[in-house]
């Protein structure tokens, strides 16, 4: 684990939060999760994108949706519907930038997830990548 982490306490859980990486308590030391909706942390992950979304702002960060609540605060919330595919469509373009693989849809480029239980879904990143 990083030694800049940030312990941040949701739900009675210490997880420690680095680099846009969530940390939780497990027997052998720490283990990467995905942080629950509801947590909250002062600072977004160096490299989030801006995404607009039924008309409101999400920032986005390696599977992770946050919204401002105010100035540093942003809790996490559900990936919004309108941001997740099932699949890709016919003529998807795959793209790789800063050794990442995105897929570009129109303007629209979207990451890979896979979930837990292995279910892969596509979620919207934004409409530029850096």
């Amino acid at each position: 684990m990083p030694r800049n982490n940030t312990v941040v306490v949701y739900s009675g859980v210490s997880y420690r939060y680095a680099n846009g990486c969530y940390y939780k308590p497990h027997p052998s030391g720490f283990v990467v999760v995905t942080p629950p909706v509801g947590l909250r942390v002062r600072v977004l992950p160096v490299g989030y994108t801006n995404v607009v979304i039924g008309g409101r702002a999400y920032f986005y960060f390696g599977g992770v949706y946050y919204v401002q609540l105010q100035p540093n605060s942003y809790e996490i919330v559900e990936i919004p519907k309108e941001a997740s595919l099932t699949g890709l469509p016919d003529g998807a373009e795959t793209i790789t930038i800063n050794g990442k693989k995105y897929y570009k849809i129109g303007n629209t480029y979207y990451e890979k997830l896979i979930s837990e239980n292995g279910t892969e879904r596509y979620v919207m990143v934004g409409e530029k990548i850096q």
